[in-house]
Protein backbone atom coordinates (compact mmCIF):
# COMPACT_ATOMS: atom_id res chain seq x y z
CA UNK A 1 0.00 0.00 0.00
CA UNK A 2 2.86 2.36 0.85
CA UNK A 3 4.49 1.66 -2.55
CA UNK A 4 1.23 2.33 -4.38
CA UNK A 5 0.80 5.59 -2.48
CA UNK A 6 4.29 6.71 -3.51
CA UNK A 7 3.56 5.93 -7.14
CA UNK A 8 0.24 7.79 -6.98
CA UNK A 9 2.00 10.88 -5.64
CA UNK A 10 4.67 10.54 -8.33
CA UNK A 11 2.05 10.47 -11.08
CA UNK A 12 0.25 13.50 -9.68
CA UNK A 13 3.39 15.59 -9.25
CA UNK A 14 4.91 14.75 -12.60
CA UNK A 15 1.70 15.17 -14.55
CA UNK A 16 1.44 18.70 -13.21
CA UNK A 17 5.09 19.67 -13.27
CA UNK A 18 6.57 17.86 -16.22
CA UNK A 19 4.52 15.53 -18.39
CA UNK A 20 2.12 18.25 -19.50
CA UNK A 21 4.85 20.45 -21.00
CA UNK A 22 6.69 17.42 -22.39
CA UNK A 23 3.96 15.60 -24.32
CA UNK A 24 3.44 15.02 -28.03
CA UNK A 25 1.29 17.73 -29.55
CA UNK A 26 1.67 20.13 -26.64
CA UNK A 27 3.22 23.50 -27.43
CA UNK A 28 4.81 25.62 -24.73
CA UNK A 29 5.21 29.30 -25.50
CA UNK A 30 7.91 30.21 -23.03
CA UNK A 31 10.49 32.96 -23.25
CA UNK A 32 13.26 30.36 -23.19
CA UNK A 33 13.10 26.67 -23.95
CA UNK A 34 14.66 24.10 -21.62
CA UNK A 35 15.34 20.39 -21.61
CA UNK A 36 11.76 19.89 -20.37
CA UNK A 37 9.96 22.10 -22.89
CA UNK A 38 7.49 20.50 -25.29
CA UNK A 39 9.13 22.18 -28.26
CA UNK A 40 12.41 20.44 -27.38
CA UNK A 41 11.09 16.91 -26.82
CA UNK A 42 11.67 15.57 -30.33
CA UNK A 43 15.12 17.15 -30.52
CA UNK A 44 16.19 15.91 -27.08
CA UNK A 45 14.98 12.33 -27.47
CA UNK A 46 16.07 11.94 -31.10
CA UNK A 47 19.51 13.32 -30.21
CA UNK A 48 19.80 11.02 -27.19
CA UNK A 49 18.84 7.87 -29.10
CA UNK A 50 20.85 8.93 -32.14
CA UNK A 51 24.01 9.38 -30.09
CA UNK A 52 23.52 6.35 -27.85
CA UNK A 53 21.87 3.84 -30.21
CA UNK A 54 22.51 5.22 -33.72
CA UNK A 55 18.75 5.50 -34.17
CA UNK A 56 16.80 8.76 -34.46
CA UNK A 57 13.43 6.97 -34.39
CA UNK A 58 13.01 7.16 -30.61
CA UNK A 59 9.27 6.23 -30.56
CA UNK A 60 10.25 2.80 -31.90
CA UNK A 61 12.61 2.29 -28.96
CA UNK A 62 9.98 2.30 -26.21
CA UNK A 63 9.51 -1.39 -26.96
CA UNK A 64 13.19 -2.19 -27.43
CA UNK A 65 14.77 -4.55 -24.87
CA UNK A 66 18.11 -6.32 -24.85
CA UNK A 67 20.57 -8.30 -22.75
CA UNK A 68 23.45 -6.35 -21.20
CA UNK A 69 26.43 -8.10 -19.61
CA UNK A 70 26.64 -5.54 -16.81
CA UNK A 71 22.99 -4.54 -16.26
CA UNK A 72 20.99 -7.73 -16.89
CA UNK A 73 18.20 -6.66 -19.24
CA UNK A 74 17.80 -3.09 -20.42
CA UNK A 75 14.78 -1.57 -22.11
CA UNK A 76 13.25 1.60 -23.49
CA UNK A 77 14.56 4.92 -24.75
CA UNK A 78 16.73 5.46 -21.66
CA UNK A 79 17.84 1.87 -21.11
CA UNK A 80 16.04 1.17 -17.82
CA UNK A 81 17.70 -1.93 -16.36
CA UNK A 82 16.85 -4.93 -14.21
CA UNK A 83 20.02 -4.51 -12.13
CA UNK A 84 19.50 -0.85 -11.19
CA UNK A 85 15.83 -1.46 -10.48
CA UNK A 86 14.59 1.43 -12.59
CA UNK A 87 12.96 -1.01 -15.02
CA UNK A 88 11.13 -2.48 -12.04
CA UNK A 89 9.95 1.03 -11.11
CA UNK A 90 8.69 1.59 -14.65
CA UNK A 91 6.65 -1.60 -14.53
CA UNK A 92 5.31 -0.83 -11.04
CA UNK A 93 4.20 2.55 -12.37
CA UNK A 94 2.65 0.87 -15.41
CA UNK A 95 0.78 -1.45 -13.04
CA UNK A 96 -0.63 1.56 -11.19
CA UNK A 97 -1.76 3.11 -14.46
CA UNK A 98 -3.15 -0.15 -15.88
CA UNK A 99 -3.55 -3.03 -13.39
CA UNK A 100 -3.03 -6.60 -14.58
CA UNK A 101 -1.19 -5.54 -17.71
CA UNK A 102 1.13 -7.58 -19.93
CA UNK A 103 4.11 -7.03 -17.60
CA UNK A 104 2.50 -7.27 -14.14
CA UNK A 105 3.45 -10.94 -13.82
CA UNK A 106 7.15 -10.03 -13.87
CA UNK A 107 7.17 -7.69 -10.86
CA UNK A 108 8.10 -10.34 -8.27
CA UNK A 109 10.88 -11.72 -10.47
CA UNK A 110 12.21 -8.21 -11.13
CA UNK A 111 12.35 -7.60 -7.38
CA UNK A 112 14.46 -10.75 -7.04
CA UNK A 113 17.07 -9.79 -9.66
CA UNK A 114 17.46 -6.15 -8.57
CA UNK A 115 21.10 -5.30 -7.74
CA UNK A 116 22.31 -8.37 -9.66
CA UNK A 117 23.28 -9.13 -13.25
CA UNK A 118 21.07 -12.21 -13.24
CA UNK A 119 18.01 -12.41 -15.44
CA UNK A 120 16.79 -15.74 -13.98
CA UNK A 121 13.68 -16.86 -15.81
CA UNK A 122 12.86 -13.46 -17.32
CA UNK A 123 14.58 -14.21 -20.59
CA UNK A 124 13.22 -13.90 -24.10
CA UNK A 125 9.58 -13.97 -23.00
CA UNK A 126 10.08 -10.82 -20.93
CA UNK A 127 11.82 -9.07 -23.82
CA UNK A 128 9.00 -10.03 -26.19
CA UNK A 129 6.34 -8.85 -23.74
CA UNK A 130 8.05 -5.45 -23.42
CA UNK A 131 7.73 -5.13 -27.19
CA UNK A 132 4.02 -5.96 -26.99
CA UNK A 133 3.45 -3.56 -24.09
CA UNK A 134 4.99 -0.69 -26.08
CA UNK A 135 1.80 -0.61 -28.14
CA UNK A 136 -0.04 0.52 -24.99
CA UNK A 137 -0.05 4.30 -24.35
CA UNK A 138 0.02 3.69 -20.58
CA UNK A 139 3.35 1.88 -20.89
CA UNK A 140 4.78 4.78 -22.89
CA UNK A 141 3.45 7.15 -20.23
CA UNK A 142 5.04 5.07 -17.46
CA UNK A 143 8.43 5.28 -19.18
CA UNK A 144 8.07 9.03 -19.74
CA UNK A 145 7.09 9.66 -16.13
CA UNK A 146 9.97 7.61 -14.74
CA UNK A 147 12.43 9.22 -17.16
CA UNK A 148 11.30 12.61 -15.90
CA UNK A 149 11.87 11.64 -12.28
CA UNK A 150 15.18 9.81 -12.67
CA UNK A 151 16.94 11.58 -15.55
CA UNK A 152 15.38 14.62 -17.22
CA UNK A 153 14.37 16.55 -14.12
CA UNK A 154 17.69 16.03 -12.25
CA UNK A 155 19.67 16.97 -15.38
CA UNK A 156 17.64 20.15 -15.80
CA UNK A 157 17.90 21.07 -12.12
CA UNK A 158 21.66 20.49 -11.85
CA UNK A 159 22.42 22.28 -15.12
CA UNK A 160 20.17 25.22 -14.35
CA UNK A 161 21.81 25.62 -10.95
CA UNK A 162 25.21 25.63 -12.70
CA UNK A 163 24.11 28.31 -15.17
CA UNK A 164 23.99 26.08 -18.27
CA UNK A 165 21.78 26.29 -21.36
CA UNK A 166 20.00 23.43 -23.13
CA UNK A 167 23.20 21.90 -24.51
CA UNK A 168 24.63 21.75 -20.99
CA UNK A 169 21.35 20.31 -19.72
CA UNK A 170 21.55 17.62 -22.41
CA UNK A 171 25.20 16.84 -21.62
CA UNK A 172 24.24 16.40 -17.97
CA UNK A 173 21.34 14.16 -19.04
CA UNK A 174 23.68 11.94 -21.04
CA UNK A 175 26.08 11.64 -18.11
CA UNK A 176 23.33 10.89 -15.58
CA UNK A 177 21.78 8.18 -17.78
CA UNK A 178 25.13 6.56 -18.58
CA UNK A 179 26.81 6.92 -15.17
CA UNK A 180 24.10 7.48 -12.58
CA UNK A 181 23.76 9.87 -9.67
CA UNK A 182 25.84 8.91 -6.62
CA UNK A 183 28.97 9.89 -4.70
CA UNK A 184 30.97 7.34 -6.70
CA UNK A 185 33.88 8.83 -8.67
CA UNK A 186 32.57 7.03 -11.77
CA UNK A 187 29.18 8.74 -11.53
CA UNK A 188 27.86 12.06 -12.80
CA UNK A 189 28.96 13.63 -9.51
CA UNK A 190 32.52 12.37 -9.98
CA UNK A 191 32.65 13.71 -13.54
CA UNK A 192 31.40 17.11 -12.39
CA UNK A 193 34.01 17.27 -9.61
CA UNK A 194 36.78 16.58 -12.13
CA UNK A 195 35.40 19.24 -14.50
CA UNK A 196 35.34 21.82 -11.71
CA UNK A 197 39.05 21.28 -11.15
CA UNK A 198 39.69 22.43 -14.71
CA UNK A 199 37.10 25.17 -15.28
CA UNK A 200 34.78 27.54 -13.44
CA UNK A 201 31.01 27.27 -13.66
CA UNK A 202 29.18 29.82 -15.83
CA UNK A 203 27.20 30.64 -12.69
CA UNK A 204 30.45 31.85 -11.13
CA UNK A 205 31.55 33.84 -14.15
CA UNK A 206 33.28 31.04 -16.04
CA UNK A 207 33.00 30.34 -19.77
CA UNK A 208 30.16 27.96 -20.61
CA UNK A 209 32.19 26.52 -23.48
CA UNK A 210 35.29 25.92 -21.37
CA UNK A 211 33.31 24.31 -18.56
CA UNK A 212 31.39 21.99 -20.91
CA UNK A 213 34.63 20.99 -22.62
CA UNK A 214 36.16 20.18 -19.23
CA UNK A 215 33.08 18.13 -18.32
CA UNK A 216 33.14 16.19 -21.60
CA UNK A 217 36.91 15.58 -21.34
CA UNK A 218 36.39 14.19 -17.82
CA UNK A 219 33.55 11.98 -19.01
CA UNK A 220 35.49 10.75 -22.02
CA UNK A 221 38.55 9.91 -19.90
CA UNK A 222 36.31 8.01 -17.49
CA UNK A 223 34.66 6.01 -20.25
CA UNK A 224 38.00 5.18 -21.86
CA UNK A 225 39.31 4.00 -18.47
CA UNK A 226 36.25 1.74 -18.21
CA UNK A 227 36.97 0.23 -21.63
CA UNK A 228 34.06 1.98 -23.35
CA UNK A 229 36.05 3.04 -26.41
CA UNK A 230 33.02 2.73 -28.68
CA UNK A 231 31.39 5.70 -26.90
CA UNK A 232 34.03 8.19 -28.06
CA UNK A 233 32.06 9.41 -31.09
CA UNK A 234 29.08 10.33 -28.90
CA UNK A 235 31.16 12.61 -26.68
CA UNK A 236 33.20 13.97 -29.60
CA UNK A 237 29.91 14.92 -31.26
CA UNK A 238 28.79 16.82 -28.16
CA UNK A 239 32.19 18.52 -28.08
CA UNK A 240 31.56 19.60 -31.66
CA UNK A 241 28.27 21.23 -30.62
CA UNK A 242 30.20 23.17 -27.96
CA UNK A 243 32.79 24.26 -30.52
CA UNK A 244 29.95 25.42 -32.78
CA UNK A 245 28.49 27.46 -29.89
CA UNK A 246 25.15 25.67 -30.29
CA UNK A 247 24.30 26.08 -26.62
CA UNK A 248 20.54 26.08 -27.29
CA UNK A 249 20.58 22.94 -29.52
CA UNK A 250 19.15 24.90 -32.42
CA UNK A 251 18.14 22.79 -35.40
CA UNK A 252 19.15 21.63 -37.91
CA UNK A 253 21.66 19.42 -36.08
CA UNK A 254 24.07 17.25 -38.05
CA UNK A 255 26.73 14.77 -37.01
CA UNK A 256 28.29 11.50 -38.09
CA UNK A 257 31.33 9.71 -39.46
CA UNK A 258 32.15 7.35 -42.30
CA UNK A 259 29.54 4.86 -41.01
CA UNK A 260 26.63 7.27 -41.31
CA UNK A 261 25.35 10.85 -41.18
CA UNK A 262 22.50 11.94 -38.90
CA UNK A 263 20.22 14.98 -39.22
CA UNK A 264 17.65 16.45 -36.85
CA UNK A 265 15.53 19.19 -38.40
CA UNK A 266 12.56 21.31 -37.36
CA UNK A 267 10.27 18.79 -39.04
CA UNK A 268 11.54 15.77 -37.02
Amino acid sequence: MREKSRITRLIAVLLVAFIVPFTFGTKVYAKESTLLSADMKNTVLALFTGLNYDNLDYPALYGNAWYDEDEGIKAGVFGFSTKSGDLLEVIRLYESLKPDNELSKYITRLETVKDTQAVMDLGDAFIEDIGKASEDPEFIQAQDLMAQELYLSPAFQYASADGLGILGQFIYLDAIVNHGLSEDENSFDGIRIMALKAADLPLNGGSEAEYLKAFLYAQKNLELSLGKDDNALRLDTLMGFVDANNFELATPIKWGDDTGIYYITDED
